[in-house]
């Protein structure tokens, strides 16, 4: 293993934190034809909104599909930041892998928020109460954890 180490050179990849409107920007860009810009696709409100809830290339890329389709679906263009609001409010899969790479599970969530677990499942699968998601989704947030 260490030969191999010695034959390996490491590459730092910091990905595209400080230029996700950019990257999204060139991305409708790159998929879109000559004639059509990004802000035919969808208003700048909503590139940006996309832009602050993405971390990562790939949820870039996921949400902007999930966008898209629904953007498709309604028949609306450009597509508004209403829109890209409530899908991506409904994206718990983000926040949920989120905290879950921070260390926190059914259990832990349960001992710390003070809830049974049958409540943190339906919270992670998005099935609680909108008024119940939201107080829990604050009592988190005051924690410092990883939510929207």
């Amino acid at each position: 293993m260490a030969e191999i180490g010695h034959r390996t050179k490491i590459f730092p990849f910091d990905g595209v934190a400080d230029s996700r409107r950019e990257f999204i920007e060139w991305l409708l860009d790159r998929c879109s034809d000559e004639k059509t810009s990004p802000e035919d696709i969808l208003q700048p409100e909503a590139i940006e909104l996309i832009a602050e809830r993405s971390t990562t290339a790939l949820q870039i890329h996921e949400h902007l599909a999930k966008v898209l389709e629904a953007g498709h679906a309604t028949a609306e263009r450009p597509i508004s930041a209403a829109l890209v609001e409530s899908i991506l409010t409904n994206d718990h899969s983000s926040w949920v892998a989120s905290i879950t790479r921070h260390g926190y599970d059914v259990r832990s969530l349960s001992d710390f928020l003070n809830i049974k677990q049958a409540e943190v499942k339906q919270l992670f699968a998005g099935q609680l109460d909108p008024m119940r998601e939201q107080e829990l989704g604050e009592q988190l947030k005051v924690a410092g954890l990883p939510v929207r």
